[in-house]
């Protein structure tokens, strides 16, 4: 009978981990295959982080002011890690046969034939997806153990179909690195390791240049602080327990156990920011913070909001567009956990509830700092993302168990159980969250996306008429550039005026970074967003242009019914030199 009963757990057991192994399997390839169909919609992730890296790579790249030596306003200590990644994959392209780099172009999105650049940069965003789909991963096993399988399960749904994390897993941006590190940091202070969990909030602060993600991980560095004064780690039964025994604790063992934190947080912290200044030197060529640089000039007042301003409807439209009913859960997770404590007195499992604040109050504290500011980005949501996925999962199980057991307690003729009855309200639930979701990342890919096949048929167009050095040039259209990625080593991008009247980026020089580069450079670099004259080409100069051109009778998103610059110029040039090479539709709303 023992034998027997070791036998079927050990048979459970395997049929557990094959059903998690093919979840995980399953989570990852759609991330691989999903990032490249996903539109950049972000020019900082091409301008502040693929150029740079591209430079790293090739030695060419467009430059922002906040590279510039006198502004030092980024790190390249996040961009090394990618460029690393990039070589690694030139250098195993180079040696795979043709039949396979086929096979390889066909699954990232990208034929073989437009070169092996292109194929790198999704080989990377494909990279960069996977690991997302490893935090996600990480997150959902250690919500199943710590809390509830099926809520685990809901939010690993909600999060692999939702259109916010779509576009945001292969996104090469601090706040989807930061959102990462995140759910890795949580995932690993829930099971009970509280290093773990710091380090990796310091490596999310200190190694990706954006330092305003701190305060997503306060709760991170109280609940250690916590657990080491002995406020946290005991059941409630324990703790009574322990009262009712006479047990004392040692105030001075509570402060020895707090400094010894905060002496190993202060070390790792210091070996974190020694490596990320030594990589800024060696591409500074001085000793520079650029984490505490742009902490300052976003704080000094109107840094930020050189860039643009937007009311708060701006972050509740976007984040139910990328979520939809999940964010509406999402954000009323804390009352329903709340309330639920206070309607059991308490008498839950203290750890399992100090889980679920964990991963709740960061999503509050990061929306009460982010959302009064003017200035609005979709990307300072990222973050969030899993947050309110979880939230909704959280809402979505205590509400379907709490009608199914209303259903079983009126209707006790019901031939359903209480957890039967309770699937089923959840998946009647997340049906249709799931379907907008995939309906919302569909449309992104079918309306948005002509930007990165325009150019990677562009790049195909020109290495078949190679004659030399091409210049590619672009108007209004110089914020949908997808990156340098996706020109050959012989073509490089040039800006012609539009109305556009703030700074553009102009080429990196040899030196980079360096104060020697300033030297070099033909134009100037400022840090007011003012428009610097010097960045622009005569029509004449350009080979190729990438314009969006509006059909006849219908009017641009800002209302302007005007022919685009581009084609203004070509106009005046001589509109019979110039020929269309290839035309993608773009909803322009």
């Amino acid at each position: 009978m023992a034998a027997a009963q070791r036998r079927d757990r050990r048979t459970n057991e395997a049929s557990l981990l094959q059903r998690g192994a093919s979840v995980a399997v399953l989570v990852v390839a759609l991330r691989i295959g999903l990032a490249n169909l996903a539109p950049i919609s972000d020019c900082d992730e091409v301008y502040n982080y693929w150029e740079p890296v591209h430079f790293l790579r090739f030695g060419t790249g467009m430059q922002t002011w906040e590279y510039a030596p006198q502004y030092a306003l980024r790190t390249y200590a996040y961009l090394v890690p990618v460029a690393m990644i990039s070589k690694a994959y030139d250098l195993l392209l180079s040696v795979l046969p043709t039949p396979l780099l086929s096979l390889l172009g066909r699954t990232l999105s990208q034929t073989v034939t437009t070169g092996i650049k292109p194929l790198q940069f999704n080989m990377v965003r494909a990279t960069l997806a996977a690991m997302m789909a490893l935090s996600e991963l990480n997150l959902h096993k250690a919500i199943s153990d710590k809390i509830s399988p099926s809520v685990a399960n809901w939010f690993l749904i909600a999060s692999v179909s939702s259109a916010g994390m779509f576009h945001a897993a292969p996104a090469y941006l601090p706040s989807s690195h930061v959102m990462s590190c995140w759910m890795c940091s949580v995932a690993a202070q829930i099971r009970g390791n509280d290093t773990e969990a710091i380090v990796l909030g310091l490596v999310a602060v200190l190694g990706f240049g954006w330092p305003f993600s701190a305060v997503l991980f306060v709760t991170t560095g109280v609940c250690a602080v916590m657990k080491a004064a002995g406020f946290v780690g005991m059941s409630r039964s324990s703790k009574i327990e322990a009262k009712r025994n006479g047990a004392k604790s040692s105030s001075s063992l509570d402060v020895a156990a707090i400094i010894k934190l905060l002496l190993r947080t202060a070390l790792h912290a210091a070996v974190i920011q020694s490596v990320v200044m030594a990589i800024d030197y060696v591409h500074y060529g001085k000793i520079v913070s650029p984490t505490l640089n742009i902490f300052i000039y976003n704080t000094k007042g109107q840094g930020d909001e050189l860039y643009g301003i937007e009311p708060l409807s701006y972050y509740i439209k976007n984040i139910f567009l990328n979520l939809n009913f999940v964010s509406v859960l999402g954000i009323v997770a804390l009352p329903v956990v709340g309330v639920k404590a206070l309607v059991q007195n308490r008498q839950a499992n203290d750890s399992t509830f100090s889980a679920k604040m964990l991963l709740l109050l960061p999503m509050y504290i990061w929306l009460a700092i982010v959302a009064p500011r003017p200035h609005k980005e979709e990307r300072f949501l990222f973050p969030i993302y899993p947050m309110l996925c979880v939230g909704a999962a959280l809402v979505v199980d205590e509400v379907a168990l709490f009608a199914s057991e209303l259903v079983e307690r009126f209707v006790p003729s019901s031939p359903w159980n209480t957890q039967k009855m309770k699937q089923g309200i959840t998946i009647a639930a997340l049906i249709p969250i799931v379907l907008i979701s995939v309906s919302r990342s569909a449309a992104l890919v079918a309306n948005y996306s002509s930007p990165l096949k325009a150019y990677s048929r562009l790049h195909e167009h020109m290495t078949t008429v190679r004659d030399g050095p091409i210049t590619v040039c672009v108007g209004g259209e110089w914020y949908r550039y997808p990156s340098s990625f996706q020109l050959p080593p012989y073509a490089n991008l040039a800006f012609i005026k539009s109305s556009f009247g703030g700074q553009l980026p102009q080429p990196f020089t040899e030196y980079g970074s360096k104060e020697q580069s300033r030297s070099l450079q033909k134009g100037k670099f400022n840090d007011m967003n003012e428009e610097e004259m010097d960045r622009y080409v005569d029509i004449q100069s350009c080979a190729y242009v990438v314009e969006l051109v509006h059909e006849v009778g219908k009017v641009s998103s800002s209302g302007e019914g005007h022919i685009p610059e581009g084609l203004q110029y070509m106009k005046k040039a001589g509109i019979k030199n110039w020929r269309e090479v290839a035309r993608y539709p773009y909803l322009d709303v």
